[in-house]
């Protein structure tokens, strides 16, 4: 079976027994809890999001609607480098050079912010799982994972990481193309947009392409709301990090550690959500 619900996929890579030693480290020295700089990410995206309120984004001001965009989309990527050094902090990635290459390419951060958005959706899809669980209800031909989310942790490790070169050997012949979603955040969408809220674009013979006021406060509010939603996933309560608030964070987890090659596929396939699937 190629990819049906995402365990495949989600292998790949995954190492027969786990590495002698799992966690690479930079100038051989250990890091520590990474609490502070998670803290200093979460502060500055609170930050970015308390300008877009003074433009009026939470009241639908269309006249600073491209600016607070992209300020919403600026809070996201901060977001989601807190959640980058959570799960280096959590043992689900390595700290190297190239994982901290992460932290300042924008694609990679937006990727990541899918993961956010899956771990804290809207209300109505947490209803839904809610209601679904208490019913007990599951269906093994269902991906453990949504496709979108599974390819964005692979568009990362085999895209964004490796060699920081771009590869696409990880999809296997005869498999299901990428997630549509899951490419175009990895291709940059949602920087470009980000980029034409704030600059007006000039095409190769002069001409104007696109101008920030295109973008309308409907689609500001929408990363607005987002972007609180991704607050609530990260606590660092007395300064201590805890466990991310989010509805799959185990199978998230779990999935970054077997693609980062930091759990063997023994391991990995022993959850117990992985039951009946493989």
């Amino acid at each position: 079976m190629k990819g049906g619900n995402g365990v495949e996929r989600a292998l790949k890579g995954a190492p027969d027994s786990i590495p002698e030693c799992s966690m690479t480290v930079v100038n051989d020295k250990k890091i520590k809890s990474l609490s502070t700089a998670i803290s200093a990410c979460l502060d500055n995206a609170e930050r970015l999001l308390y300008d877009a309120q003074l433009l009026g984004v939470d009241i639908d001001s269309e006249e600073s609607a491209p600016t607070a965009f992209a300020l919403c989309v600026l809070a996201q990527e901060e977001y989601a480098k807190a959640f980058i050094l959570y799960l280096v902090d959590y043992g689900c990635i390595p700290w190297t050079a190239d994982v901290r290459k992460m932290l300042t390419n924008h694609s990679c951060k937006h990727l990541v912010a899918l993961v956010l958005d899956f771990l804290n959706p809207e209300d109505d899809i947490y209803i839904k799982y809610v209601e679904d669980f208490l019913k007990g209800v599951r269906d093994d031909k269902e991906p453990f994972l949504p496709h979108y989310v599974v390819d964005a942790i692979n568009i990362i490790r085999h895209e964004k990481v490796e060699k920081w070169s771009t590869r696409n050997d990880w999809i296997d012949p005869g498999d299901r193309p990428c997630d549509p979603v899951a490419r175009k955040i990895g291709d940059g969408v949602l920087d470009k947009s980000k980029q034409d809220a704030l600059y007006v674009r000039i095409g190769k013979t002069g001409r104007v392409i696109s101008t920030p006021s295109k973008i309308d406060s409907h689609e500001a509010k929408s990363e607005y709301e987002k972007a609180k939603r991704f607050a609530r996933v990260i606590r660092i309560p007395d300064g201590k990090v805890t466990e991310p608030v989010g509805l799959e964070f185990e199978k998230v987890s779990a999935t970054f550690k077997v693609i980062f090659g930091l759990m063997s596929f023994e391991v990995f396939r022993n959850h117990w959500w992985l039951r009946n699937r493989m």
